[in-house]
């Protein structure tokens, strides 16, 4: 039996963290896991699958968006009508007790709430597997609902379809219908279809294979990458083949910048020749990215950066040029925002000043040689007094040898970055 399984589709969900959006680029943005259904389906009949499994969280909440539950209807009647049943199961997001058109069609499969069901699967009049599942009656389900999805027929494919959490608080999603992992490979079933984490993983191959294949649409920065759905093969009671299948309409990344030596005034354009560069590499996604400012940049850079007014101004020349690029034709990369991650670039003081004296023997005291210790010693000395004042007791180094030397470094470090502000401002 071959099957194409997706999860967590939350249709019509918003994208988050994306403020001052212009409206043209937030319809496009908004369409996103609307384009992505569309692309399941396209994908499902590509692969010649028996069957679509959508393991809940298919919508984003209980009061489901009405355009969001036609377009499904639509997508999985088209499906069946194509000799290729949907299989359902509904999660926190949409559960049993929220408002909902009613989908059940020939050919599209909702199972119960809060009870295992059951469906074959039949292909020109011959069984070839079985599918059990649990719907969510409420949004919150606290049972062990793998505990009930038992095997109980010999067909020569068994899967179980179940939006679940398995492993705890470890995966970062609410503790829902918590499973272990003794409890699916105890079932008898031979691939558990799972939905509600939201980054793909395999945790099992094979006695049975478990697998979520993720979210296939990110919603923000926290969800980024490619992402998609599986096409898996279950024939003998073994997983035969299991391919990751892209779908993602728009795909979150962070996006690094190298600026070593750039200034404040060259930044706008080096920002402007990467989002370049990004919209010729695209194939087909829209991207948001983070723009991350990299290397050893002036000082410069980092007052730009460090000033909100300054970098939404900044942000928003960068908004206007990727509006007018899409709206021209080309790719839509749109900058979410510009992060600094820049170093300060050091500056030093000219040769035979006192200031590059001082910075000199500053260093010269944190080398870790015979020469180094000597100086220790004689700063030490010569610190005793400063530090012995009660008001600076707090910031004098340990008396050990290696907690001086560590301070001593950190002071040479400070007094050059402290140049090289000076220069930039």
């Amino acid at each position: 039996m071959r099957v194409f399984h997706a999860a967590d589709l939350h249709l019509d969900s918003p994208f988050r963290g994306l403020a001052q959006v212009s409206e043209r680029v937030a319809a496009r943005l908004r369409e996103a896991s609307l384009r992505t259904l569309d692309r399941l389906a396209a994908e499902a009949r590509r692969a010649g699958v028996d069957a679509v499994l959508l393991a809940g969280d298919t919508h984003d909440s209980a009061d489901r968006s009405v355009r969001a539950q036609i377009r499904l209807r639509d997508a999985l009647v088209g499906l069946a009508h194509d000799g290729i049943p949907s299989y359902v199961v509904l999660g926190n997001h949409d559960p049993a007790d929220g408002w909902a058109l009613d989908l059940a069609q020939p050919g599209v499969h909702v199972f119960p709430p809060g009870r295992p069901g059951g469906c074959d699967v039949v292909v020109e009049g011959r069984c070839i597997g079985h599918v059990d599942g649990i719907s969510y009656p409420t949004a919150v389900v606290r049972d062990n609902y793998a505990r009930r999805l038992r095997r109980r027929d010999d067909s020569p494919a068994s899967v179980a379809l179940l939006h679940a959490n398995v492993g705890g608080a470890a995966t970062g999603h609410a503790d829902y219908a918590p499973a272990r992992m003794e409890d699916l490979t105890s079932s008898g079933h031979d691939y558990w279809a799972l939905g509600h984490v939201h980054t793909r993983q395999v945790l099992r191959r094979s006695a049975p294979a478990v697998v979520y294949p993720g979210n296939p649409q990110g919603r923000s920065m926290r969800e980024p990458g490619v992402r998609g759905a599986y096409v898996a093969e279950v024939e003998d009671g073994r997983l035969a083949e299991l391919s990751f299948v892209p779908l993602c309409d728009v795909v979150f990344e962070r996006v690094g910048v190298e600026a070593a030596g750039a200034s404040a005034g060259d930044l706008a354009d080096l920002l402007l020749s990467r989002l370049a560069a990004l919209r010729s590499e695209g194939e087909g996604e829209a991207r948001v990215v983070r723009l991350e400012v990299e290397g050893e940049a002036d000082a410069s850079v980092a007052q730009l950066l460090a000033v909100p007014e300054r970098r939404r101004d900044l942000l928003g020349v960068l908004r206007e040029e990727a509006e007018a690029r899409w709206l021209a034709g080309e790719a839509l990369v749109w900058p979410e925002g510009v992060v600094d991650r820049s170093r300060r670039r050091r500056l030093e003081p000219p040769p035979g000043t006192l200031l590059a004296d001082v910075l000199d023997l500053a260093r010269a005291a944190a080398a870790e040689d015979e020469a180094g210790a000597e100086l220790r010693r004689e700063a030490r000395n010569a610190l005793a007094p400063l530090f012995d004042h009660p008001a600076l007791r707090a910031l004098a180094p340990a008396a050990d040898d290696a907690a001086l030397t560590a301070w001593l470094a950190a002071a040479a470090d400070r007094l050059a970055r402290a140049l090289g502000e000076e220069e930039g401002a």
